[in-house]
């Protein structure tokens, strides 16, 4: 596979991400980080150095975009990715651009058609999909080891929002007309692995509050899935202290996570004892006492090797797990806007 040459737009908190993991698989001489813009040129600069990394520093997004590259990654506030993505296409090049894919549905077709007419790949960072321990937990719920899942429950807590503890001073992650707030942020992961496990969503009903805020901080959803499954989602940035709990039932089994620490998700090549609690659940069985196996946790390709695969195949399409996860973001936030149950907009080929 030749080297793939990429700009990298926006230089912010979440670049720290990026950046470290485009640079190990330079390591491998798959791609090269060859040119970073930033509209405050000192954070694009501080990228480099942070990383070790020797790439020009880019005035323009013009000027970026004129640079010998093949791919960019679109690291900036959520309103402006979909105009970032449409220019970048429009120069030729594939995109990686961060979640959400877009602050509406309208906004997202436009830059599929663009990707589509272009012939060039766009990967959304649907982050968890990647992640090890979510991919483990796939597989088993593809081998039916709790049978066809009825139920799944999904919290999903912090202390602060994110322009006060994550990234001080962002204030756009609390701002409505940035695309901001906890379900363009948070709820964007978990509804979107809700989905992968249980399948497409048909209806969502929600609450939100802003909690003086300008975009919501604390939300609950339920979902009624199209397989026949329901749902809860709770995400709130307001809450005394941090936690992710997950929880899925099926009618032969369930699989449950009391308690998963932030570390474990982007752990990768170790073991986890997750337990899978099986048995047909009935009030007479005592949980306790249920047979237990441990879900195995393994290396998985990160987003970013997915994408240099894509580019390299050219593959097209790949924005759809993006698409799926703002479909369902948008609903929620329609729901708690209209107070009446929402159905999910999916992508419609025509």
């Amino acid at each position: 596979m030749k080297t793939i040459r990429i700009g990298i737009i926006g230089c912010g908190r979440i670049s720290r991400q990026h950046v470290p993991r485009f640079k190990r698989i330079d390591d491998k001489s798959k791609s090269e980080i060859v040119a970073v813009y930033d509209i405050k040129p000192a954070k694009a600069r501080q990228c480099l150095a942070d990383n070790g990394i020797s790439a020009k520093v880019c005035r323009s997004l013009d000027e970026l975009l004129a640079q010998p590259i093949d791919a960019v990654v679109i690291a900036t506030p959520n309103d402006t990715h979909c105009p970032l993505t449409l220019k970048a296409i429009a120069a030729g090049k594939h995109v990686f651009v961060e979640k959400p894919m877009a602050g509406s549905i309208a906004d997202a077709e436009k830059m599929i058609r663009a990707a589509e007419a272009k012939g060039v790949v766009l990967l959304v960072d649907q982050s968890f999909r990647y992640m090890p321990l979510y991919q483990a937990v796939k597989k088993e719920l593809d081998k039916g080891v709790i049978g066809n899942i009825i139920h799944i429950h999904c919290i999903r807590t912090g202390r602060s929002t994110p322009n006060v503890g994550w990234s001080p001073g962002a204030n756009w992650y609390v701002q409505k007309k940035h695309s901001g707030g906890v379900i363009f942020d948070h709820a964007v992961h978990m509804a979107d692995v809700l989905q992968w496990f249980a399948g497409p969503i048909k209806t969502v009903q929600s609450t939100a509050r802003t909690r003086g805020m300008q975009a919501v901080i604390h939300s609950m959803s339920l979902f009624d899935f199209a397989n026949g499954a329901t749902g809860v989602l709770e995400h709130a940035w307001n809450f005394p202290t941090g936690v992710t709990r997950l929880e899925i039932y099926g009618d032969k089994g369930m699989i449950l996570f009391p308690e998963v620490m932030r570390a474990e998700f982007y752990r990768s090549g170790e073991t986890k004892p997750y337990k899978i609690l099986s048995g047909k659940p009935d009030e007479s069985i005592d949980t306790s006492a249920q047979s237990e196996a441990p879900i195995v946790v393994k290396p998985v390709p990160t987003a970013q090797e997915t994408f240099l695969k894509a580019v390299a195949a050219k593959k097209s399409g790949m924005w759809n797990e993006g698409r799926q996860a703002l479909a369902a973001c948008t609903a929620i936030l329609e729901a708690a806007e209209s107070r009446k149950p929402v159905k999910v907009r999916y992508h419609k080929e025509k």
